[in-house]
């Protein structure tokens, strides 16, 4: 049935549940399988059918879906975060809503230890949609890295790391014994030396 006319729908436009796979041998069908059970598309697949209700699970036709979350995954790859941007952006909203109904059910409890999984789970919540936000953020805004040293060399170029630091490590180990020792020998502190317990 059509929900929309109630109407009943033809056979063939009934949503498919199945992934053809294309394979040439036996052998080969096992690792094309195999590969895409393992992609993160049918794994996302899988999750999305999972947390719908059955009515609406039997109206997900598969190809199609996996035919979306491709789409996405491309528009991404591109650099297109339109998409992402406002997924984020509506999972921070959620969150937030969600964060203030558990704090509201927690304020509500009698029994504290009701009150503190609520508190705890909301306040959970909060810390998420930060997370998410500054999530955006970093997407809005990438961090610059800045870079000390550059080495462009036109030909081969030899780096020897570690040697220079063995010998500034024997320059600072001098410098810490000139510091201890005032002249000839002679400690810097001048207190008599004390009897030992």
């Amino acid at each position: 049935m059509n929900p929309e006319t109630n109407k009943a729908v033809p056979a063939n436009h009934l949503p498919s549940k199945q992934i053809n796979l294309r394979v040439s041998t036996p052998e080969e069908g096992h690792r094309v399988f195999a590969d895409a059970i393992a992609s993160p598309g049918v794994a996302a697949l899988r999750v999305i059918s999972a947390s719908l209700s059955e009515a609406d699970c039997n109206r997900v036709d598969s190809p199609s879906m996996l035919a979306a979350l491709r789409d996405q995954a491309e528009l991404v790859r591109v650099g297109d975060m339109a998409n992402l941007e406002a997924m984020l952006t509506n999972q921070a909203t959620a969150l937030q809503t969600l964060s203030a109904r558990l704090i509201e059910l927690g304020m509500a409890q009698s029994a504290l230890p009701q009150m503190e999984a609520m508190l705890r789970l909301g306040l959970k919540a909060q810390s998420q949609a930060r997370t998410t936000v500054e999530a955006i953020a970093m997407l809005k805004n990438p961090p610059v890295v800045y870079a000390k040293q550059a080495n462009i060399a036109n030909g081969p170029q030899q780096v020897n790391n570690g040697v220079e630091g063995v010998s500034r490590m024997r320059e600072i180990k001098n410098l810490r014994t000139k510091l201890l020792e005032a002249r000839g020998g002679q400690r810097m502190d001048p207190r008599a030396q004390g009897k030992t317990g």
